[in-house]
C-alpha cells in the first residue's frame, strides 16, 4: 500500500482595497517580506459596463489602477524572490474580453489586453483566461 505524503497549505487573506496606495503597500509589504508565500495569484479585478463616453473618468482611473497598477506592483514585489529560488509561482488571472471588444468594455478589455502582454514577456509566468459564458435559462 502506497500512502500519499500530507501537504499543509495555508491561506492568508487580506482585505485591501488595491486602488488605495496605503492598503496596496500592506499587501506589497507582505509578498516581499514573506518568504513562505510559494505563490501569488493575482485575482483583482473589476469592469466598467456601458462605452467609454458614457464612463466617468474617476472610475475609469480605478479600473486602471485596480488591473493594471496593481497587478504589476504585487507581482514585482514578489518575483526577485520567485527568480532567485526558483520556487514558487505568479499567476495572473485574465480575461478573454481581450479578445472580443464587441462586448463594449473597451477599458477592461485594454486593461486585461495589457496584463496578457506583460506575462507574454516574462518567462514562467502563468497566465488564465475567463471565458464568458452564458448561463441563462435552458
Amino acid at each position: 500500500m502506497t500512502t500519499k505524503p500530507s501537504v499543509l497549505i495555508t491561506v492568508d487573506i487580506i482585505k485591501a482595497d488595491l486602488t488605495q496606495p496605503n492598503e496596496l503597500a500592506v499587501v506589497e509589504t507582505r509578498l516581499r517580506n514573506d518568504t513562505q508565500i510559494g505563490i501569488l495569484i493575482n485575482n483583482a479585478g473589476a469592469s466598467l459596463s456601458g462605452q467609454f463616453i458614457d464612463q466617468a473618468t474617476d472610475d475609469i482611473e480605478l479600473l486602471v489602477t485596480l488591473n493594471t497598477t496593481a497587478l504589476v506592483r504585487l507581482a514585482s514585489a514578489v518575483a526577485p524572490r520567485r527568480t532567485q529560488t526558483g520556487q514558487g509561482a505568479i499567476i495572473n488571472i485574465s480575461s478573454a474580453v481581450t479578445l472580443m471588444p464587441e462586448f463594449g468594455l473597451s477599458v477592461y478589455g485594454a486593461t486585461k489586453a495589457f496584463e496578457a502582454a506583460r506575462q507574454a514577456m516574462q518567462p514562467g509566468f502563468a497566465q488564465i483566461q475567463a471565458a464568458p459564458r452564458y448561463l441563462g435559462p435552458k
